[in-house]
């Protein structure tokens, strides 16, 4: 879950993105972002019908929160941030790598975030980072 101080919620913002944003768009994500304020950059995740059922949709979100979770506190601050999901063709289902290394790429076009960060190293493995007793 996203910290509520980054978290994206009227629909008029998300609007407001759409409209005066820069689209940098993907294979898996299109991210809409817009320069407007003082404070820490809001982010707001959506995903169409299109791209499928409720279940599918919610996944793919969680997918997505999952991914921005390390990054959030190394964004730029001062933006309003939509990530889009796209819908795919067939089934497939995107691995939370793939839609990490898509976040990092698309946030690093948009020079939201400095420099490249290794999503697997950022993605939690279970383990408790403790070494063997």
């Amino acid at each position: 879950m996203l910290p509520v101080l980054h978290r994206l919620r009227a629909s008029r913002d998300f609007e407001q993105v759409y409209r005066q944003g820069k689209r940098y768009g993907g294979s898996l994500l299109n991210v809409f972002v817009l320069g407007c304020e003082p404070g820490p950059t809001r982010i707001g995740i959506t995903a169409s019908r299109k791209v499928g059922n409720a279940v599918r949709r919610n996944r793919l979100k969680r997918l997505v929160r999952e991914s921005l979770r390390p990054l959030v506190l190394k964004l730029t601050d001062g933006f309003k941030i939509v990530v889009v999901v796209r819908p795919r063709p067939g089934s497939e289902n995107p691995s939370l790598l793939q839609m990490g290394e898509e976040i990092s790429s698309l946030l690093m076009r948009s020079g939201l975030l400095g420099k490249a960060t290794p999503i697997s190293s950022e993605v939690s493995d279970g383990s408790s980072g403790r070494g063997a007793v």
